[in-house]
């Protein structure tokens, strides 16, 4: 059984991928419009912020399951 997953710095979507192929799926937070428009082309999930910004430090997140955070080099 899954919850809620979120996925920080989740670009294009290479976890959302590997998810998808599992049955599974996140809510990604990216702070790049293009990596998000291509997230959302492919059918993801993704909010268009920066993760250390106040929205998502406040936002009433619902119980985390799996948390991935996987920042670009």
């Amino acid at each position: 059984m899954s919850g809620f997953i979120r996925d920080d710095f989740a670009a294009g979507g290479g976890w959302s991928e590997g998810l998808r192929a599992l049955g599974l799926a996140e809510v990604g937070i990216e702070n790049e419009p293009s990596a998000v428009a291509t997230a959302r082309a492919a059918g993801h999930k993704r909010w268009l912020v920066d993760v250390t910004s106040v929205a998502v430090r406040t936002f009433a997140w619902p119980p985390i399951w799996l948390y991935i955070a996987s920042p670009p080099c």
